[in-house]
C-alpha cells in the first residue's frame, strides 16, 4: 500500500469568501522514511521507535496512522511503554493479553503479530495451540474481564475486582498487575478497532487502495503546517463575528464544561486578521459528492448556527441524550454473520466466544447499571489520579495521547480551510461514548444528529462496538465530501474514545473497590 501526502499545498481563493486545496502539487510522501522536521529527527526516543517499525508487520497499521503524525508519535510512545516499559507483567505475559484483547474483535493482523512476539519472548508455545487451556489460572481468569471490556463494560464493577484479586484465591492478582493489564486489554481493544475499521478498508485489494490513495489529497500535520504559513495562521472563522475581525483559537469553545476540562483545552494559535474565508449566510451547493446534510458546506453552516443557539434547559439536555440514546439502538449493527464465524484459532483466547456488545439502551438490569455521569467520575481527574497512582508515566502518556486525537485539527474540513471542527469532533467523541452509557451533563446531544449523518453514525458504531463488521462498501460511503485523512482522524476518535469509555468504567470499579 502506498500513502500520498501533499508536500506543499497551494491554495486558490474562491470568490474570496473561503479557500480550497489545490491539487496540483500533491506528490508522494513515505511516513516512514521521508524526512520530517528538525525538531523530531533529533527526538532520539522517535527516531528510535520509528526504526523498530521499518520492516514491522504492522506497516499498513502505521502508514495509515502516520498521516496525523502528532497522533503517531503519542501512539508509539504508548503502545512502546506498555509492551516494553516496567511493569509487573513479564513480556510473554503481555503479549499473550494482547492476543486476547486482539481475539474479542477478531483482529487477525494484531493476533498474528503478538503469536510471533510472545514466542520471541520466550512463551509457550502450548499457549498458542491449546488457548485458554493451555494457560495458568491467572490468564485464564482474565478473560472474563477481558470480555467485559471489550464489549459491555458498563457491566464491571467492584465484585469483579474484589474477586480477581482476593488472596488466598487460585491465580490471583494483586490489584497493580491488573491495573496494567486493563490498560493492555483497553490499549488492544482500541488498536483492533482502528485496525479493522480503518486500517482494512485503506488497505482493501492491494490495487485499488494504491489507486485511490494516490490520487486522494491528505493533510500533512509537518508539511502543510510549517511550509504554508497561511494555513499555519488562519483561524478558524465564527460567523458571529465581523470580516476582518480576529478571531483565535482560544476563542474556540471549551472541550467541556466540566470540571477539570482544562486538560483538554488545546493550545491557542496566534490570532489574525484575515477575511473571513467561509460565507456562513450563502446556501449550500448541493451537486453530486455526498448526501446533502453530509456536505461540508452544510455542515459548516449548521455549526455556525449551532454556535449562536440559545442555552437549553438541564432538562432538555437529559430529553435530547436519551433520544440519542435510543435512536443509536435503531441503527443496524453492521453484517452479523461474522459473529458466529471466528477462526478456531481465535475462539480459543476467549471466554465466551458469542459474548457481543448490545445497545445501552436495550441493557438488562438498568437500575443496576445506570447512566455513567461524567461529572461524578471523569478522566481529568478522577481516572487520571488514580492511574498515576499506579502508574505515573503511562497516565501521562494516556492522558496526552487522548488529547491529541481529541484536539488534532489542520483547520480543514473537505476542502474548506480555515474552519474550526471542534464542534463536529465533540459530537463525533460524545456520541461514541454515549455508545457505552456514558454522558456529559452540560453537552447538548441534539448536536450528534445535527452534525452526524446517519450513515457516518452507522459506520461509527459499527466501528466502536463491531468492528469485525466493517465493510470497504460502507466505508467508502461515508465522509466522502472530506479528505481521506479526515476520515481517518475520525476513526481515531472511535478508538480513542472506546479506549477511554473502558478505562472509565475500569477505574470507577477499582476505585470502588480500594473504598469498600
Amino acid at each position: 500500500m502506498t500513502l500520498t501526502l501533499p508536500m506543499d499545498v497551494h491554495h486558490t481563493e474562491v470568490g474570496a469568501r473561503y479557500t480550497v486545496l489545490d491539487e496540483d502539487s500533491l506528490g508522494p510522501f513515505d511516513p516512514l522514511t521521508s524526512e520530517f522536521d528538525q525538531m523530531e529527527e533529533e527526538d532520539p526516543e522517535y527516531l528510535e521507535l520509528l526504526s523498530q517499525l521499518a520492516n514491522h508487520e504492522l506497516h499498513s497499521s502505521w502508514e495509515v496512522m502516520s498521516q496525523h503524525k502528532p497522533y503517531f508519535i503519542s501512539f508509539l510512545k504508548t503502545h512502546s511503554m506498555l509492551l516494553k516499559g516496567d511493569g509487573p507483567l513479564a513480556a510473554p505475559l503481555r503479549h499473550y493479553i494482547a492476543i486476547m484483547a486482539a481475539s474479542c474483535h477478531s483482529c487477525s493482523p494484531l493476533v498474528e503479530n503478538h503469536k510471533v512476539e510472545m514466542m520471541s519472548a520466550g512463551g509457550s508455545v502450548d499457549w498458542l495451540e491449546q488457548g485458554l487451556g493451555g494457560v495458568s489460572t491467572k490468564l485464564q481468569r482474565l478473560g472474563e474481564i477481558n470480555k467485559i471490556l471489550a464489549h459491555q463494560p458498563w457491566t464491571i464493577t467492584h465484585s469483579h475486582i474484589e474477586a480477581i484479586t482476593r488472596s488466598g484465591t487460585p491465580g490471583n492478582w494483586s490489584l497493580s498487575e491488573l491495573v496494567y493489564a486493563i490498560v493492555l486489554m483497553a490499549h488492544f481493544h482500541s488498536f483492533s478497532s482502528f485496525i479493522e475499521s480503518c486500517v482494512s478498508m485503506e488497505d482493501g485489494s492491494a490495487k485499488s487502495a494504491s489507486t485511490k490513495l494516490e490520487n486522494s489529497p491528505r493533510i500533512s500535520p509537518n508539511h502543510d503546517m510549517i511550509k504554508n504559513p497561511r494555513l499555519n495562521s488562519s483561524a478558524p472563522f465564527d460567523c458571529s463575528s465581523p470580516p476582518g475581525e480576529s478571531v483565535g483559537w482560544s476563542n474556540s469553545p471549551k472541550r467541556h464544561g466540566h470540571k477539570g476540562s482544562k486538560r483538554w483545552k488545546g493550545q491557542s494559535l496566534p490570532d489574525t486578521s484575515l477575511v473571513p474565508p467561509y460565507d456562513c449566510t450563502s446556501q449550500p451547493k448541493i451537486n453530486g459528492g455526498s448526501p446533502g446534510a453530509d456536505r461540508v458546506d452544510s455542515l459548516v453552516q449548521k455549526m455556525q448556527l449551532l454556535r449562536s443557539k440559545p442555552e437549553v434547559d438541564s432538562d432538555e439536555l437529559e430529553a435530547h441524550f436519551a433520544k440519542v440514546e435510543r435512536t443509536s439502538a435503531e441503527i443496524g449493527r453492521g453484517d452479523q454473520t461474522s459473529l458466529n464465524h471466528l477462526r478456531p484459532d481465535i475462539r480459543k483466547y476467549l471466554v465466551d466466544p458469542d459474548f457481543a456488545y448490545v445497545d445501552f439502551a436495550q441493557r438488562d438490569r438498568k437500575n443496576e447499571f445506570p447512566t455513567f455521569r461524567v461529572q461524578d467520575y471523569n478522566w481529568d481527574e478522577e481516572g487520571f489520579s488514580l492511574m498515576s497512582r499506579f502508574y505515573d508515566d503511562i497516565a501521562q502518556l494516556l492522558d496526552d495521547k487522548f488529547k491529541t486525537a481529541y484536539n488534532l485539527t489542520y483547520g480543514t474540513m473537505g476542502r474548506l480551510t480555515a474552519v474550526d471542527t471542534s464542534m463536529f469532533r465533540q459530537a463525533t467523541w460524545n456520541y461514541i461514548q454515549c455508545l457505552y452509557g456514558i454522558r456529559w451533563d452540560d453537552y447538548d446531544y441534539a448536536e450528534v444528529n445535527d452534525l452526524l449523518h446517519r450513515s457516518l453514525k452507522k459506520y461509527i458504531k459499527t466501528a466502536a462496538c463491531y468492528p469485525e463488521r466493517c465493510h470497504q462498501e460502507e466505508y467508502s460511503a461515508i465522509m466522502t465530501d472530506f479528505l481521506p485523512s479526515e476520515k481517518i482522524h475520525v476513526c481515531l476518535l472511535v478508538a480513542e474514545a472506546k479506549f477511554q469509555s473502558e478505562l472509565l468504567y475500569a477505574l470507577r470499579a477499582v476505585a470502588t473497590h480500594f473504598r469498600s
